[in-house]
């Protein structure tokens, strides 16, 4: 039998990827040398989000959208550690995530083990309170990120800044902690598995606390207050120079945890198991650093009005599978969604499949079986009224900007920037109608489905 490690980077855009997007803002050396050795899915894009909506997908094979959006883990949905464990795999999650194990969320069910590795965002695990505090040319203003206040006082990014400012070099940062850990483990676990290790990077989720070399590299001459954070609402409450620092410390992250997964990926490498381990690394989804002027992924700006439909920055995720018996370097048209992986690895580890699994396996497809993803298109959501379908010609929103239907031309115009719903009301009546049809044969609960249904297309 197999072993199976999957890695997941939380907020990684597939765009920021090279080797597994083809045009991407950004040079990641670690990943793209794995990217030559897996089967990479072009079209796959989130189901649920963010966070835990996502999780739930992987974990349950179910789409978490259909019934709700953020909640902690169904106590009585089998879960796919669970069913890895039953299939004779021995079973760890180690996590950098804070939601997965925070606040009664118990996404760690089902493993045998469980490795929570503490103080990321708003983890507030151990008080730092005379610890030396950022002085105030270092602090993002208020009125430029989130406003979130765990602790009275402190705006999420300040907060962020506070508790993580004992970290003084890079190798105590998380991704490092994180990789670290994994890659411990995989050497005291290598040669008594067959094993199943889900690894979790928060990062490159905000807020970007980077060392300064990383930082510099990617905006060397900023003398400003680091903007570590996004807004969650309009990005024109950054200045252009500004908001160049903002992408800069994303990319100088996912350039971090780029390298930390490199670490991990070389432990399999050097145990000599990657003749029978199966590899996943992929994400959640993305985030919007400018785009349809915005940052973050939703909106909780409380000076902003505006209705966030959900566009491709945040939508499109990375999702490369490593077979010792696939064909490395190839990538397949055809959509896929995260349940499909959840289908996957039940497939390969011959596990139970649970009767409402909504996946659909792309065994045949990484095995060379079949030449693409299983999909005719994808539906990601939060909420019902931010729902978007992918096809491999259109976007489409049933609630648009304005509240009012939006259909893009993906090939034509890849920033979604000219709605083309008036000229195409056929199109447009076509793919509400499988949308319809996609959350009735999902069983989605009637509340949700009503909101799709009663869109004016």
């Amino acid at each position: 039998m197999m072993n199976f490690v999957v890695i997941v980077a939380d907020t990684f855009r597939w765009d920021h990827l090279s080797g597994i997007c083809p045009h991407s803002q950004l040079y990641t050396p670690f990943l793209e040398r794995f990217a030559k050795k897996c089967v990479m899915f072009d079209d796959a894009f989130s189901g649920s989000i963010p966070t835990l909506p996502n999780r739930t997908d992987l974990f349950t094979g179910k789409f978490r959208c259909m019934e709700g959006e953020w909640a902690p883990l169904d106590r009585e949905v089998p879960t796919l550690a669970l069913l890895m464990s039953q299939a004779g795999c021995r079973t760890q999650l180690i996590s950098n995530t804070p939601h997965l194990m925070a606040k009664g969320n118990y996404y760690q069910r089902g493993f045998q083990f469980a490795e929570w590795i503490r103080n990321n965002e708003e983890d507030r695990n151990f008080c730092v309170g005379n610890a030396v505090f950022p002085p105030p040319e270092k602090r993002q203003p208020e009125e430029k990120t989130r406003n979130t206040y765990p602790i009275p006082g402190y705006n999420l990014s300040v907060l962020c800044q506070w508790m993580h400012s004992r970290y003084q070099w890079e190798e105590e940062m998380l991704p490092a902690q994180t990789a670290r850990a994994a890659s411990k483990w995989l050497e005291w676990n290598y040669a008594d598995g067959p094993f199943f290790l889900w690894v979790e990077f928060f990062d490159p989720h905000e807020p970007w606390n980077v060392p300064d070399y990383l930082a510099k590299r990617f905006d060397p001459d900023y003398k400003g207050a680091p903007m570590i954070h996004p807004s969650y609402g309009p990005a024109d409450v950054f200045t252009k120079r500004e908001l160049f620092n903002l992408h800069a410390n994303y990319k100088a992250e996912a350039s971090l945890v780029d390298k930390w997964i490199g670490h991990v990926l070389q432990k399999i490498e050097d145990l000599g198991i990657m003749g029978n381990t199966i590899i996943v690394f992929t994400s959640d989804h993305g985030i919007y650093i400018g785009e349809h002027n915005r940052t973050g992924k939703d909106n909780h700006f409380d000076k902003d009005p505006r209705h966030w439909p959900t566009y491709e920055e945040v939508a499109k995720i990375p999702l490369a599978v490593y077979h010792p018996k696939a064909k490395g370097g190839r990538h397949l048209k055809g959509f896929a969604q995260p349940v499909d992986l959840t289908a996957t690895l039940l497939d390969f580890a011959k596990a139970k499949r649970p009767d409402d699994l909504q996946g659909i396996s792309l065994a045949p497809a990484i095995l060379g079986k079949a030449s693409r993803g299983p999909r005719p298109f994808a539906l990601t959501s939060r909420w019902p009224i931010n729902a978007s379908l992918f096809d491999t010609q259109w976007l489409f929103q049933p609630y648009g900007e304005e509240r009012k239907p939006a259909l893009f031309d993906r090939k034509a115009d890849p920033l979604a920037e000219k709605n083309l719903y008036a000229r195409n009301k056929a199109a447009a009546r076509r793919l509400h109608k499988a949308m319809i049809r996609f959350y009735k044969d999902h069983k989605a609960t009637e509340a949700i489905r009503s909101v799709i249904e009663e869109a004016q297309i």
